[in-house]
């Protein structure tokens, strides 16, 4: 018992002993760590209080936005902090104690029921303490306890109510007590960081979160209750009164993965929320200007319309037409058609305007020195919009003369008197590289890979309208088939909208807007590279990054800075020690020299080899090996065990070094000089830090033991055997002689001939029984110790034979004999295997019960020692919980059978005379059975 973390009973006002009484003075690390945690949790609780009663908020949350600490929460620290605050040395009465243990016992009761009521939407106005608190904070009321705060109070009390519970420095309540405060610790190093990246965790959840300044405060709690902990879980940190610090190296190992978890998640956390935002701002940008896009697209589209309005079903320009058409050659109504045309082309969209007749000859255009003739395609496109009587727009179309492309907006003209005779078509041409394409290419912000893309569906592709940026002459050159669906132009062609992500014409990752221009077939893609999104969230990447890895170098220093310390210390007493383990293991090896048996240390390695560490000086008189031959080569040592032995005294220790669990072995040892020799051997597996597997034994020789086991095992097998047979079976019959007797006697006295006639039945058959059950005994007896001579016999004749011997019982019952045809040939006692034939036929033929078409199936199957011998039945069966019984001696099926229940035993002593197994199957009651059986000894090689 440790007295520095006793608690022994006192009166009221005696001085109490604490987990800090006698390691922790006012000086130490451990005792400042913990006046300090708790001073700071008090303290912020305090100023949370006063932000309550000042109505200042940032006192409360820290930041504007932020979710504030409860009142309730802010009580509870001032509670735990100054609780703390009075843990130390020697001025704790009993009284004082009770107090303190009964603060920590009543905060968990209340954060258990707040947290239950918080998760179930229940909040008390008893949280405020009287204070006027209103609002919320991103959907989260504000003034009342987070189910997280609420779980933290409990770990807290649980921590602490675990710590003042410890009677011995390192049982398992101090190390819970630690790593409770580490998970604290730990926790809340996390929500910290997530505060100071600007992404707090779990606002706007489906609870409150934990606010800024409680996230400092229980920070501060933990790291007073990890100094409270510290002496009581690992006392080796405490020496001579001096406060040494000393963590063990996986404890340090697990504190850095912790933290660095905490900071790399923060990171991520904030990183994460960073590109999110982002990424929303990026895509609203492009959705911006699709919109404006289209809605210019749509507009320019409108007034070219608005432009052919003009002309259609126009009487006085129908009328001008007319006469330009019927007098070509008349300069009057030129000159007016003309100013129609300077009108129409001053406004920059035209390229050139056609008067067509109802042919589509061209008998006028503006202006009239251009040379390029019009096109095919709209020739046709007139003709259909003569057809219809509608203005008609012949979209982007390629020249075939000049191969340049245009657009071209088609007005019929019709006759004013006689309006169903059409007098030719208005061609206003459009060249898209005056105003459309540089419209289009135009992006409003500075970018090296943005651009806007014009397509529409052209039958089983999506077809480029306008030049792009990074692939040049590819207007109503470049197309995309529909079933490269990752294309945006395909999406937009296909009819889908809003912000999509896949790959372009160019095979690059990109993100796009994709839009319709109503009333047309056209679709609009406004996209930017992938990589240029990312460009600025690389170099935030970066600097998240570096500024991270400062913060890991820096836990890491200081963590490596106390392993350090530790390292010397330990390293120090390692030494000591190992003077003191070389001086014992001298004197353990005098001793060891002096048993009457071997101790040793075999060592099995991760690559599979043996190698034996020591072994004592006895190795010589038990195996007739000297010790430093078997050190030297451990293989010298297995070579004089008896080859039957060795494989199993391998894999049991290869058994035991996987397992980790005893060692016990019987084996048999070549000793050159003495012979074979029974020895035994005990060891104890320990798994070495390097994988490997270091047995501690003993090994003694038990030869006289095993010779007096055997005497002993058979005779109390023969007398078992007997004795059951005399007690059991033989006692059965003598008790029937004996009551029938009695009867007997009677009815001689009242000349019942008819009685005694029976009387006497029932004592002969008893009789019978008892001698049957005695001839078979003497019968079991023999198998093994009287035999005749071997002698070779075909397996078909075999089983002829005992079909034969059966053959009053067969023909009895009706019994269809099969025997397969086999070339096996047994050398043996012909009347022993004879024997087992007989008896599994007889058996078969005794249990066929009601079956109709009883059958037996004599058979093997393969060649050789390997062959396997059967007897197969159609009857009754066996239940499969009998299996294993079937075989034993006086196992009887059936109660009241007319058997002595030694037949099947009988055969399988038999088998196992020739080094043979039996088994039997069954599917269960009325499925018939089989009976294998293997007589390696007995088949002729």
């Amino acid at each position: 018992m440790n007295p520095e973390v006793e608690l022994s009973p006192l009166n009221d006002n005696e001085p109490a002993v604490t987990p800090m009484s006698h390691d922790s003075a006012p000086s130490t690390p451990l005792y400042r760590l913990l006046m300090t945690g708790g001073g700071l949790a008090a303290v912020i609780g305090c100023i949370v209080m006063l932000g309550w009663l000042l109505a200042m908020p940032s006192l409360t949350s820290l930041g504007q936005g932020l979710i504030p600490m409860a009142p309730s929460t802010a009580a509870l620290f001032i509670a735990y902090g100054g609780a703390l605050l009075l843990v130390r040395r020697s001025t704790c009465n009993r009284r004082t104690m009770l107090i303190l243990h009964s603060i920590f016992t009543i905060g968990a009761l209340i954060s258990v029921a707040l947290f239950f009521l918080s998760i179930n939407g229940v909040f008390l106005s008893a949280e405020h303490l009287g204070f006027k608190v209103m609002g919320a904070v991103e959907g989260s009321p504000i003034g009342h306890m987070s189910p997280i705060t609420a779980i933290s109070f409990l770990l807290v009390s649980l921590s602490y109510l675990t710590a003042i519970t410890v009677r011995q420095s390192g049982d398992w309540r101090g190390v819970t007590a630690w790593w409770l405060a580490i998970v604290v610790i730990v926790a809340y190093v996390m929500l910290i960081l997530a505060y100071l990246f600007g992404t707090p965790m779990f606002y706007g959840g489906t609870f409150i979160p934990p606010a800024a300044t409680t996230s400092l405060a229980f920070l501060a709690l933990g790291f007073a209750l990890l100094a409270l902990a510290q002496p009581l879980a690992w006392p080796g940190t405490v020496r001579n009164g001096q406060d040494a610090m000393r963590y063990p190296s996986k404890v340090l190992l697990i504190v850095f993965l912790l933290l660095a978890a905490g900071i790399i998640s923060a990171g991520y956390y904030y990183h994460r929320k960073q590109e999110k935002h982002y990424l929303s701002e990026v895509e609203r940008q492009l959705s911006s200007i699709a919109d404006l896009k289209m809605g210019e697209l749509l507009l320019w589209r409108e007034e070219r319309l608005a432009d052919a309005g003009l002309f259609h079903k126009n009487i006085a320009f129908a009328n001008l037409v007319k006469s330009v058409i019927r007098h070509p050659g008349d300069e009057q109504y030129r000159r007016e058609i003309e100013a129609w045309g300077i009108a129409l082309k001053s406004k920059r969209n035209y390229n050139r305007i056609f008067l067509l007749d109802a042919h589509g000859a061209s008998r006028w255009s503006y202006p009239e020195s251009a040379s390029e003739p019009l096109s095919r395609y709209v020739r046709q496109k007139a003709l259909e919009s003569l057809r219809t009587g509608r203005i008609t727009v012949a979209d982007f179309y390629r020249n075939e003369i000049s191969g340049r492309i245009y657009l071209s907006i088609l007005v019929p003209v019709f006759d004013p008197v006689r309006a169903s005779e059409p007098l030719g078509v208005i061609v206003m041409r459009i060249d898209p590289e005056k105003y459309l394409y540089p419209f289009i290419k135009r992006w409003p912000v500075s970018s090296a890979s943005a651009e806007t893309l014009l397509v529409r569906r052209e039958g089983n592709a999506a077809l480029f309208l306008n030049e792009l940026r990074f692939k040049k002459n590819s207007a109503l050159n470049l197309c995309v088939p529909l079933e490269k669906t990752e294309v945006p132009a395909v999406m937009a062609a296909m009819g889908r909208e809003g912000v999509v992500r896949g790959i372009d014409y160019r095979g690059h990752p990109v993100l796009a807007a994709l839009r319709k221009i109503p009333d047309s077939p056209w679709k609009l893609v406004t996209r930017i590279d992938i990589e240029e999104v990312y460009a600025p969230l690389r170099e935030r990447l970066w600097i998240t990054v570096l500024l991270a890895c400062a913060m890991l170098l820096s836990a890491g220093t200081g963590i490596g800075f106390v392993w350090r310390q530790q390292s010397s210390q330990f390293y120090r007493e390692k030494y000591q020690a190992e003077l003191k383990r070389v001086e014992l293991e001298e004197r353990l090896t005098r001793v060891a020299g002096n048993l009457p048996g071997v101790i040793f240390q075999l060592q099995l390695r991760p690559d599979g080899v043996f190698r034996m560490p020591y072994v004592s000086s006895g190795l010589e008189a038990l195996y007739g090996v000297l010790p430093e031959d078997a050190v030297r080569e451990t293989s010298r040592m297995f070579a004089v065990i008896h080859p039957d032995d060795l494989d199993r005294v391998t894999a049991a220790i290869l058994e035991s070094a996987r397992t980790l669990s005893a060692w016990h072995n019987e084996h048999r040892v070549m000793h050159p000089e003495r012979g074979p020799i029974w020895v035994e051997g005990n060891a104890t597996p320990e798994l070495k830090p390097d994988g490997s597997v270091l047995l501690h034994g003993f090994l003694a020789e038990i030869t006289e033991r095993k010779q007096k086991e055997r005497e002993i095992e058979k005779k109390n097998s023969e007398l078992e055997r007997f004795t059951y047979t005399v007690s059991h079976d033989l006692k059965s019959p003598l008790v029937t002689i004996k009551t029938f007797m009695g009867y007997l006697e009677e009815d001689i006295r009242l000349a019942d001939e008819a009685r005694i006639k029976q009387d006497l039945g029932f004592m002969h058959n008893a009789a019978d029984k008892m001698s049957q059950l005695l001839d078979e005994l003497l019968e079991l007896s023999r198998v093994g110790r009287l035999s005749n001579p071997p002698e070779e016999i075909a397996f078909r004749d075999l089983a002829r034979e005992a079909v034969s011997l059966d053959a009053g019982r067969i023909s009895e019952r009706g019994v269809a004999v099969e025997i397969a045809d086999s070339g096996v040939v047994l050398c043996g006692d012909r009347s022993r295997l004879v024997e087992i034939w007989q008896n599994l036929v007889e058996n078969a033929c005794k249990f066929m019960g009601d079956q109709q078409n009883p059958r037996i199936e004599i058979g093997v199957d393969g060649c050789g020692p390997e062959s396997l011998f059967f007897v197969r039945d159609n009857g009754i069966g066996i239940d499969p919980r009998f299996h294993s019984k079937v075989f034993g001696l006086f196992e009887k099926l059936e109660a009241g059978g007319d058997g002595t229940g030694l037949g099947l035993a009988l055969v399988k002593r038999i088998v196992e005379l020739y080094d043979g197994t039996i088994r039997v199957e069954s599917a269960g009651t009325g499925k018939g059975a089989t009976i294998f059986f293997t007589l390696p000894s007995a088949i002729k090689k």
